[in-house]
């Protein structure tokens, strides 16, 4: 938040206003608050930018831990997981906890809403909690895929196109429930099963990348918005424009985590990464006596 983001608001006020002073003259103000911009993406003011992801995870962590240390308990806590897995794994069951989702989101209707997230946060902890819950997962794959991807396909095209007319008021509302509390529960249950299906194996290249998604997300943004900044002015299409960005960050966040990140205990730490460990000397060996 020190050094990750502030460059984006810094660039945001350049981009959108007459500001010529250098980025250490303007630093001191990325900690104020602008109301008249409270993103904090154009006139130079506060933003925790992209990671305000993590400062959700960090406080669902803090608020969601008494809970989950009550269910791993082996009297009460596993007796409540064990009926919940037996009563999810009959027939549709799962799919209807898109009800809760659903009304979590309408309660605090704005986003990022933290009910609607720390609901998804629990629900992910409950569906690890036993293993029935990954049985019914994979049986209810298929129509998870076709209730959720491919019918929102038609949901997006028309929010694309356009809707017909005369569509009536409750039509809508049906629709607003889908989009926001019905497709994506749909989406995770299709992700998980069809993942747990042709995602399970390993090689070099996964472990490589999944110790680098972290520091990738936390460096992208930045060096999306550090390369588009200069590459929108250039005189070219936008589809060249779009390419080039797309190209130049993937290789510079790549770059940023292979050469220092991931090669420093300090980075790793910073970073989330496990440190690395200093290999020790073998021991000399000893003439016998």
């Amino acid at each position: 938040l020190l050094v990750i983001v502030p460059p984006q608001s810094y660039l945001g006020l350049l981009g959108h206003t007459g500001y010529s002073g250098s980025y250490f003259e303007w630093y001191p103000n990325f900690f104020s608050i602008n109301t008249s911009d409270m993103d904090g993406y154009f006139l130079g003011g506060f933003t925790p930018a992209h990671l305000w992801f993590i400062a959700f995870l960090f406080i669902f962590s803090l608020l969601a831990l008494p809970l989950f240390l009550y269910l791993r308990r082996r009297d009460s806590g596993k007796r409540l997981t064990g009926w919940l897995a037996a009563f999810f794994s009959l027939p549709g069951m799962i799919l209807l906890l898109a009800i809760p989702l659903w009304i979590a989101y309408e309660v605090i209707d704005f986003y990022p809403s933290p009910l609607y997230f720390i609901s998804y946060f629990i629900l992910g902890y409950l569906l690890v909690s036993d293993s029935r819950f990954e049985k019914t997962i994979d049986r209810h794959k298929a129509i998870a895929l076709v209730l959720g991807p491919v019918l929102f396909l038609f949901v997006a095209y028309f929010q694309v196109a356009g809707w017909p007319d005369g569509i009536p008021s409750w039509a809508w509302q049906v629709i607003n429930a889908y989009t926001v509390g019905f497709a994506p529960w749909f989406f995770v249950i299709a992700i998980l099963g069809y993942g747990r299906r042709f995602l399970t194996s390993s090689n070099k290249f996964l472990k490589y990348t999944g110790q680098a998604s972290y520091p990738y997300y936390i460096l992208h943004q930045t060096v999306i918005v550090i390369i588009g900044f200069y590459v929108v002015q250039w005189q070219v299409g936008l589809a060249a424009k779009y390419l080039i960005i797309l190209v130049a960050a993937f290789a510079a966040t790549a770059l940023l985590y292979d050469l220092l990140v991931k090669r420093f205990n300090l980075l790793r730490f910073l970073f989330g990464m496990k440190l690395l460990k200093k290999e020790k000397a073998p021991a000399p060996a000893t003439e016998p006596g």
